[in-house]
């Protein structure tokens, strides 16, 4: 019986006995009728239509970099979250520096989704009702999410803390030198209209 299951795998490892798939042949017409066809179909080329071309898979636009912008440029709470943060955890490695952002990043998705969700529910019911806020169950879904996540990189935060401060604890000598905050981006570009 061993004999048998050895030779049955033999058999199923050797190249010659596996089937290949058959390739799909096209004439020369064919080809030449494709190759002709995709000279037409270059897409758009002004500026405003790769703009406009760039958003066909848009679904709601609730994760969007120009929501974001106007949550944050309209509330002004960026800074006060971000100065709260670093005070708080004063992080020196790269590791905690990561983890800070992370967590100032979701801090503040988490306030975008609590606005827009006051945002949707400032209507009357009536109205809520009638014309549900198409991306209500992705604000939903995302207030239920933030908070485990929340958690987790403050939990990974404070066990990098706490192996700094053993590290340092247990190597007198050892000296920690804080790097420094990345440069700021640089400007996106306008956007055409």
């Amino acid at each position: 019986m061993n004999n048998e299951q050895n030779e049955e795998q033999n058999i199923s490892r050797d190249p010659s006995t596996v089937e290949t798939p058959r390739k799909k042949t096209m004439s020369e017409a064919a080809l030449a009728a494709n190759r002709a066809n995709a000279q037409k179909s270059t897409g758009p080329r002004s500026p405003a239509g790769k703009l406009r071309s760039a958003s066909n898979s848009l679904k709601h636009g609730l994760f969007s970099l120009k929501n974001f912008d106007g949550f944050l440029h309209d509330n002004d709470i960026a800074l006060t979250v971000v100065t709260n943060y670093l005070a708080q955890f004063n992080p020196i490695t790269p590791t905690e520096v990561s983890l800070v952002h992370q967590l100032i990043h979701q801090q503040l998705r988490f306030l975008q989704m609590e606005y827009l969700l006051n945002q949707a529910m400032s209507f009357r019911v009536a109205d809520i009702l009638a014309t549900p806020v198409p991306f209500l169950p992705s604000i939903l879904r995302e207030l239920d999410r933030l908070p485990a996540r929340m958690a987790r990189t403050l939990k990974l935060l404070r066990q990098e803390i706490q192996l700094r401060d053993q590290f340092l604890a247990s190597n007198k000598n050892a000296e920690i030198e804080p790097i420094e905050d990345l440069p700021p981006l640089p400007a996106r570009p306008k956007e055409e209209v």
